[in-house]
């Protein structure tokens, strides 16, 4: 092939993908769109800066009742942007709507801490919300793990998991 044929096919291949990616982007909003309808959460975007786009999200912590419990619940990067105050309203959701499991993937600190998160202040909050869960209802220790950043297979953030079983 011709240097501009091997173009040509790099550039149809990149389209493809993008395509692809789209299509992917698209499903994951509906699926974001139905968990923040079914939570009732309402978001806003409050601040965009240069190039870079941040939102922050406002939640109704109201208790979710009338709803189908879960198997599992579960947080991934959600709890360390809940500001500590709000955190029990959290957490009885999380245990209330669960039928049996509960996994929290989040950042992990034994004794809590607030960071800057991209130059906001009370933003990112870090705490042991596994051993706080634990200790504010009947649950028990089933496994836990650790995502590192530098992991080529599952390529995450450090941040560390914990999959908790209710005993009553």
């Amino acid at each position: 092939e011709t240097k501009k044929e091997e173009l040509e096919t790099k550039k149809e291949e990149l389209e493809t993908k993008k395509e692809e990616l789209e299509t992917k982007k698209e499903k994951y909003q509906v699926i974001i769109d139905e968990f923040n309808k079914i939570n009732n959460i309402k978001y806003y975007q409050i601040e965009i800066c240069n190039e870079n786009f941040s939102s922050y999200y406002t939640y109704n912590f109201e208790k979710l009742d009338n709803i189908s419990r879960f198997d599992l619940t579960f947080t991934k990067g959600v709890l360390i942007h809940i500001n500590p105050e709000q955190l029990s309203k959290v957490y009885q959701n999380l245990y209330d709507l669960s039928k049996k499991y509960i996994m929290v993937c989040e950042y992990y600190n034994p004794t809590p801490m607030t960071l800057d998160y991209r130059g906001n202040k009370d933003k990112l909050f870090k705490r042991d919300f596994a051993g706080e869960l634990i200790s504010k209802y009947d649950l028990k220790l089933v496994d836990y793990g650790f995502n590192y950043h530098l992991d080529t297979y599952h390529t995450n953030d450090d941040s560390t998991w914990f999959l908790l079983e209710k005993l009553s």
